[in-house]
């Protein structure tokens, strides 16, 4: 079995097939061509367009098992960060006998401003 192996890779390109294809090439190089078991994709709203599309692209491209993504006014690749300008950012995880199981929880406003959680993992031990 390998040992796990993590990357990360960071795009300031405008032009979002250009900054996709750029993070892929240096997270393919960080993780030496092991495919990621996880796969986090941060992009600020200058790749707006692509959104919709952009986790399914890089998850085909990478085999990545699961994908999670946000937006942000900033995103940090290595030791660099895009603020207030485009930026498309991965971290991936290679992860040999390791089960990834991915939740989907959703917050809203409720009473007061405390949020609201349409669904909490089960957890057996709270230690």
């Amino acid at each position: 079995m390998t040992a796990p192996r993590f990357a990360c890779a960071l795009s300031t390109d405008s032009d979002s097939n250009r900054a996709r294809t750029s993070v892929l090439d240096e997270l393919g190089v960080g993780l030496d061509g092991l495919s990621p078991d996880l796969l986090t994709v941060f992009a600020t709203h200058h790749h707006g367009a692509a959104l919709e599309s952009i986790g399914r692209e890089l998850q085909e491209a990478t085999g990545a098992a699961i994908v999670l993504g946000c937006t942000g006014e900033a995103v940090i690749g290595g030791a660099h960060e895009a603020e207030g300008s485009p930026g498309l950012a991965l971290w991936a995880g290679h992860l040999p006998g390791t089960e990834l199981k991915p939740l989907r929880v959703r917050a809203t406003g409720g009473e007061q401003k405390k949020p609201v959680f349409d669904a909490l993992p089960q957890v057996s031990d709270p230690e």
